[in-house]
């Protein structure tokens, strides 16, 4: 789910309600399923410039829908309608989280190839140039 883009993600959750119907969920289980939803388009995160808020946004969404699901042979459930915006957070951290290592990593590629044998590491550079032809034609 996290991997979704946003309109994936409105496809998918159609596609999802429509099977809860089909497979006879109780209609309270689906509408709360529908205001999660609802929940997650509607968070102000979805409308700002930075991407990795709404990447935040659908991680979360996977995670806690993934959670209610496995709890429900628990009776510990809960209604995912609301939005816990600690959890949000959390979410927003763990993609800031993945961005910074995939950063890092990606300055180590790069590292490593300026460093491999085949680039030169002693350029020598002259002290004084010629004058550059441009110089004359502004005289």
């Amino acid at each position: 789910d996290e991997d979704l883009t946003w309109e994936q993600f409105g496809e998918a959750s159609m596609r999802l309600i429509s099977a809860m119907k089909e497979h006879d969920w109780e209609e309270e289980r689906v509408d709360m399923h529908v205001d999660f939803w609802m929940a997650i388009e509607a968070h102000p995160w979805q409308r700002s410039p930075r991407a990795h808020l709404k990447r935040a946004l659908l991680l979360y969404q996977s995670q806690q829908r993934q959670r209610w699901h496995r709890a429900l042979s628990t009776l510990n459930t809960w209604s995912l309608s609301e939005l816990n915006q600690e959890l949000l957070n959390d979410a927003r951290e763990e993609i800031l989280d993945r961005e910074r290592s995939q950063e890092l990593e990606n300055l180590r590629k790069v590292r490593n190839t300026c460093s491999s044998n085949d680039t030169p590491t002693n350029i020598t550079l002259p002290l004084s140039a010629p004058p550059s032809p441009l110089l004359s034609l502004a005289s």
